[in-house]
Order: structure tokens, then sequence, then C-alpha cells
């Protein structure tokens, strides 16, 4: 496949996926809206399970979620407490030092504006 034809397949692909992911978005905005007004509803009934006629079953249900307590101001902040504010940011700095960097090569599609591309032909 020549270059100038990979780039072509490669930009109606991203086309594609930009304009996919917009209905994604918006059909995954639609479905929080609705489980957000379904479960208030039978909340206020008191309803825990309810039978669809599509051999669908709903159960509501309440979620807990821990964010990640591993923040560096919260690791920061723990250390203070524990070993003082020296100690504190010698083990912050070590764990900052120790972090894994990766890199990778890939492409960015962007717009070219009008005098920018006369420029470049």
């Amino acid at each position: 496949m020549s270059l100038e034809s990979s780039i072509k397949t490669f930009v109606q692909i991203d086309d594609e996926l930009k304009r996919v992911a917009t209905e994604v978005k918006v059909l995954r905005g639609n479905k929080v809206a609705l489980e957000q007004t379904i479960s208030e509803q039978m909340i206020q009934n008191h309803i825990e399970e309810l039978d669809c006629r599509d051999n669908t079953k709903l159960k509501v249900y309440t979620k807990k979620s821990n964010p990640n307590v591993f923040t560096k101001s919260n690791v920061s902040e723990c250390a203070t407490l524990l070993f003082g504010e020296d100690r504190a940011e010698q083990l912050v700095n070590s764990i900052e030092e120790r972090k894994e960097t990766k890199e990778s090569c890939s492409i960015k599609r962007m717009s070219v504006t009008r005098s920018s591309k006369d420029n470049n032909n």
C-alpha cells in the first residue's frame, strides 16, 4: 500500500471514528439521564427489582467508589504525619524519581488553515 493510499485510508477511518464517538457520547448521555430518572423513581416507590416485558430485569443499587488514595498530595500528607516534613519530602521526591516513563510514536491529524496549506505547496 502506498503512502498516499495509507493516508487516505487513515483519514477515512479517523473521520468514521470521530462520527461514531460523537454518537456514542450522545447515547451515553441519554442512558445516564434515563438511568438517573429510573433509579430515583424506583427508590421513591421502594422498588428494588423490576421485571420488564422483554426478559429484562432492572435492579437499583448504590455504588460506592474509592478514589485513588495514592495521589501525590495524599502520600505527602500521610508521610508528613508519620515521618515529619523533611522525610516526607524525601519520600515524595524518591517516588517521583522512580516514575516510569513510556514513549511511543504516533501521528496526529490536525486541521490546516488555507494560508499554511498554500505555504506548503
